[in-house]
Formats: structure tokens, C-alpha cells, sequence
């Protein structure tokens, strides 16, 4: 409740008048508009944080590829570059799902603003 007290000058007098406004659902629109501009930020945040890994993993994934050509069929390298292999994929589809949180936490943070 927001309660205001104003005085009025009249022909008779000084007469204060009150106003009582119910303000809770003003309240819960500013709550949610804070709740949409924190998803907003979180995926902002999301989104740069999953493009810098995921550049990082390219440059893991690339020389996975490079080294298996080079070594070719060495069998003292062979083991070691396919375990890295199923890693770097893992860390792709996570990257994959971070960018999709980022792009529904800025719509929806856009929709609300």
C-alpha cells in the first residue's frame, strides 16, 4: 500500500487529503522485469563464455585431426587421439546447449523490457 498526505487550501479552510493506492501489482511487474533483465544478463554472460570455449575446443578438436593424419596408423599415438576425440564432441554439444540457454534467456529477458 502506498499511502499520500496532501494539504488542500480551501474557502473553509486547510483540509488534508489522503490517497491510499494498492501497489502490489505494480511490485510484482517490477520483480519480474528485474527476474527478466538478471536472465537477460545470465545469458549474455552464457553466450560469451560458450563462444570462447568453444573456440578453444576447435583448436583441441583441429589438432586432434591433425595429429591422427600425421601419425597415421602409429599405434603408440593412435590411442591417446582417440580418447581426445568423444572429449572434444562432449564439450561441442555442451557449448551447443549454453548457446541455446543464451539465446532464450536474451529473448525472453527482451520480451519483458
Amino acid at each position: 500500500m502506498e499511502i499520500g498526505l496532501n494539504p488542500v487550501r480551501t474557502e473553509r479552510g486547510m483540509l488534508v487529503v489522503a490517497s491510499v493506492v494498492d501497489i502490489t501489482a505494480r511490485r510484482r511487474l517490477e520483480d519480474q522485469l528485474r527476474q527478466s533483465q538478471k536472465m537477460e544478463a545470465m545469458g549474455t554472460l552464457a553466450g560469451g563464455i560458450a563462444h570462447d570455449f568453444n573456440n578453444i575446443l576447435h583448436g583441441i578438436i583441429g589438432y586432434t585431426r591433425l595429429a591422427q593424419r600425421t601419425a597415421g596408423p602409429d599405434p603408440r599415438l593412435q590411442p591417446d587421439s582417440s580418447r581426445c576425440w568423444p572429449r572434444g564432441e562432449r564439450g561441442r554439444q555442451l557449448v551447443e546447449r549454453i548457446l541455446a540457454f543464451s539465446r532464450r534467456a536474451r529473448r525472453s529477458g527482451s520480451r519483458s523490457a
